[in-house]
């Protein structure tokens, strides 16, 4: 079943179609400059207000929030010289 989604998902979005579930959640192709596209996708806002509306922890690793790939990368090889990420 979730194969013949994406197959229809597929079909809408190459079509340039915005695609809409029944639950709310909705996929929008973005065309770039180059000449590719970016698929867009709003979930469903009732399903992101019923996980964030009792959320009440702690984020592992907070201070990382926000940085770069490029912070992460290296943050990555500082801690493991043995598997670096070029």
């Amino acid at each position: 079943m979730l194969d013949e989604l994406d197959a229809q998902t597929e079909i809408g979005l190459k079509e340039g179609r915005i695609v809409q579930l029944p639950n709310g959640t909705h996929f929008r192709p973005t065309g770039k400059k180059d000449g590719s596209i970016e698929v867009d996708v709003r979930v469903n806002p009732e399903l992101v207000k019923k996980v964030s509306q009792n959320f009440r922890g702690k984020w592992r690793n907070a201070d990382n929030i926000g940085k770069t790939e490029a912070e992460i990368i290296v943050m990555w090889n500082n801690l493991h010289p043995g598997d670096q990420i070029e």
